[in-house]
């Protein structure tokens, strides 16, 4: 007869073979011996969680721990298994215990950081996972978990050297080289970032998302052709590739070749492949259709930091009219920031929905009895636009977005009468929502103006600190005119730094030799600035140059608030209009060209008039402070009159339901 350890030994090679019938069969006979015995309880709780039966591991593995509460594998089993079920905070105390038990065992390390990073508690996750690899720094696995979570609380600099040393671990990893290459471009590292996502993809060509990334890393090189012919082999691999094919949508946005009618057909097929089969979960809304009562707001959106949508926003949250408005804020925001806790403790109905599937976002949002659901950025950045597909508001409105939702389920889009004036060819699902103006800023800068650099310098610097996806090949051919008609003068240009990549260099050097400009004309500034040093960089700027098709918004505000003008071109779609939405509530519609010729009229005007530059210099950020730029009371007010107008409509399409 085997003794119950060598019993219980040949159950566990059962098991670990996955022969299930045979461990259970011997554990089974172990417990009808001795009903005690901790080992067989626990080691049948497992056979028990493969089989389904959850409630009766859990009494089995409770009943391990009643006997053996020293043990650490009863109380790990425990943890795991109150994870899969969703007690989370049980979960929590069972590892926890692990942890207390046996401090070195990594994989209990591992298991709480798992379980902290899904209760939202990311910095304490990432803690354990630190104090996991430092008992095992070279399991990959967990350098892998480890980098993937300081990418999401945006540590990218704390994640390279983990990614590095994972793929170094693993050379043929693609899953390792792939991480890298996205933390690598995240830190506008964008050659040595291509080369890693390259390399993931020759290693597993299957994966759509590699693919994804690569054409992501081709956009922020400025090289938008190529960047969408690897956006559709992403979705060629993967149809279903929703992120895919908002990317796509976004690349097409700086696109000067594409037209309203290509822009507006590219939003409903994505509309027909990712949206429209949702369609039938929209319900029937019971929000009572009083004109006049207290409204309930709810803002969705990713960007509640410091990004400019959440700059643009802040002001109108702060000053909502409490008496007639309840706001309400769906954050996908998996890591906070100072504006993000800003946000917060300006909202009391703050709602976390990034551990929530769009399907439950939208049901928490229809509990909530939300009357008008504002999602902002829609198909921008990692915001969650198939929720408004759901639509769980009788009414939905997109603000921010590039153009239009495509959404048949999107009711408004917010505007003013310079980004969609009268007769606009622009093409939308949407009604046209307009208010006096758009966008109000936030100035973040506290540095001053300086003198106008051309005293010093001897010559006027150029200057523009928009996305290199921006700078298409037609606005490095009306530059570069500009550039001619002003000899002596030179283009400063900066994002990031992402300039410091030498084939980025190479390709704009390119790109202006074809019309005749130099590479000593132009100065490439590198590095990673916060606010102070971006506005400080603004006082080596005569005059900023705007990009089309996508022109600037943030970039010329804040140009404008360091004193220095900024010519554009005005477009025909709302994004190729951002920055005359600025410019002319800001008193200054003469910066505004209607065509190419009055662009390069206007740019060189400004270059050989010093005393102007040196008037706007030391005038602009007072009279961009007294504009409606500037005032969120006012803009507040004039959302409010909007909300509350449509509102009134559809209570006058719902009356019979009082």
């Amino acid at each position: 007869m085997p003794s119950v350890a060598e019993a219980l030994a040949t159950g566990l090679s059962h098991y670990q073979a996955d022969r299930l019938d045979q461990a259970e069969r011997i554990y089974l006979q172990v417990l009808a011996f001795d009903p005690d015995q901790p080992d067989a309880l626990h080691l049948q709780g497992l056979v028990d969680c493969r089989r389904g039966r959850l409630a009766m591991a859990s009494a089995r593995i409770e009943r391990a721990i009643a006997i053996d509460a020293a043990n650490p594998a009863y109380h790990s089993a425990l943890g795991l298994l109150r994870l899969d079920t969703g007690s989370d905070s049980l979960a929590l105390a069972s590892l926890l215990r692990v942890v207390a038990l046996a401090p070195n065992d990594v994989r209990a390390h591992v298991n709480l950081a798992a379980v902290r990073r899904r209760a939202g508690e990311l910095e304490s996750a990432l803690h354990q996972y630190e104090l996991a690899l430092a008992l095992a720094p070279d399991d990959v696995a967990t350098l892998l978990a480890t980098g993937a979570l300081c990418n999401t609380l945006r540590l990218y600099a704390r994640a390279v050297p983990r990614l590095r040393r994972a793929v170094s671990l693993e050379p043929h990893s693609a899953a390792a080289a792939a991480g890298l290459g996205a933390t690598l471009l995240a830190l506008s590292q964008i050659d040595a970032g291509m080369a890693a996502v390259q390399r993931a993809i020759a290693l597993d060509p299957s994966q759509a998302g590699f693919h994804n990334d690569l054409a992501i890393s081709l956009q922020a090189h400025g090289d938008l052709v190529a960047a969408a012919v690897w956006y559709r082999r992403a979705l060629d691999l993967d149809p279903g590739l929703s992120a895919a094919h908002t990317n796509l949508l976004s690349c097409l946005n700086y696109d000067a070749g594409q037209t309203c009618e290509s822009l507006f057909a590219a939003y409903r097929d994505w509309e027909r492949r990712h949206a429209s089969a949702l369609y039938a979960e929209v319900p029937r809304h019971d929000n009572v259709p009083d004109p006049e009562r207290r409204l309930r707001i709810g803002y969705l959106s990713a960007d509640f930091r410091a990004n400019p949508i959440g700059f643009n926003i802040e002001g109108l949250i702060a000053q909502h009219d409490d008496a007639q408005f309840e706001v309400f804020c769906y954050a996908h925001a998996p890591y906070e920031d100072e504006i993000t806790r800003q946000f917060r403790s300006l909202v009391p109905a703050w709602r976390p929905i990034h551990e929530l599937s769009d399907r439950e976002a939208a049901a928490a949002i229809r509990r909530d009895g939300i009357d008008i659901l504002v999602s902002l950025g829609g198909h921008t950045g990692a915001n969650r636009i198939l929720i408004c597909a759901r639509k769980p508001a009788p009414i939905q409105a997109s603000y921010g977005d590039l153009t239009t939702t495509g959404l048949a389920t999107m009711d408004y889009w917010m505007t003013d009468p310079v980004l969609h004036p009268p007769g606009t060819r622009e093409l939308f699902t949407e009604e046209l929502l307009h208010l006096p103006l758009l966008v109000v800023h936030r100035p973040r800068a506290a540095a001053a103006p300086t003198l106008v650099p051309s005293l010093a310098a001897g010559h006027v610097t150029f200057g523009s600190f928009n996305s290199p996806a921006k700078i298409t090949a037609p606005t490095v051919a009306l530059w570069s005119r500009v550039l001619h008609a002003v000899p002596r003068a030179v283009l400063m240009l900066h994002f990031f730094d992402v300039y410091a990549s030498p084939s980025v260099r190479a390709r704009f050097i390119a790109m202006f030799a074809r019309h005749g400009i130099g590479a000593d004309r132009l100065l490439f500034e590198g590095g990673v600035l916060d606010h102070q040093g971006q506005a400080e960089l603004y006082a080596r700027v005569d005059v900023a140059l705007d990009t089309f098709p996508f022109t600037g918004c943030t970039t010329t505000f804040e140009a404008l608030w360091m004193g220095v003008p900024v010519v554009t071109l005005a477009g025909e779609r709302w994004l190729g209009r951002m920055s005359a939405g600025i410019l002319v509530p800001a008193g200054l519609p003469e910066l505004v060209g209607d065509h190419a010729d009055a662009f390069v009229e206007i740019a060189v005007g400004l270059a050989r008039d010093e005393r102007r530059r040196i008037d706007l210099r030391a005038g602009l950020r007072e009279r961009v402070l007294r504009s409606p730029l500037c005032d969120h009371v006012a803009y507040a007010r004039s959302v409010e009159a909007a909300y509350r107008r449509i509102w009134r409509l559809w209570c006058g399409t719902h009356a019979d339901r009082r």
